[in-house]
């Protein structure tokens, strides 16, 4: 039977897992923008008895849109390729 790992071990182990599982959600957040796009572009919302895409992302996906600041725009949950930043309702109505 081997020895367990050094922490220094267990602690690269770990960052080696972590940097596969933040890879993987910026590959997801591109896709859903890009889809999140496709839904504006083709007006797909109106299909689902929505009148604006503000009201599909809410109703649908939960999503809203992010406050703006002054200096820049903050973007959590998903965006479109405008720019236009989204906020998951699931996180609270805390300014982003």
């Amino acid at each position: 039977m081997g020895r367990p790992p050094s922490p220094a071990q267990r602690a690269v182990q770990i960052t080696f897992v972590l940097k596969g599982h933040l890879k993987n959600v910026q590959v997801a957040y591109i896709r859903v923008a890009a889809l999140l796009a496709r839904v504006r572009d083709e007006k797909l919302y109106r299909a689902l008895g929505h009148a604006t895409m503000d009201d599909y992302a809410a109703a649908r996906l939960r999503l809203q849109h992010a406050h703006s600041t002054a200096t820049s725009r903050c973007m959590t949950g998903s965006a479109s390729s405008t720019g236009r930043g989204w906020r998951d309702d699931r996180r609270g109505s805390s300014p982003s």
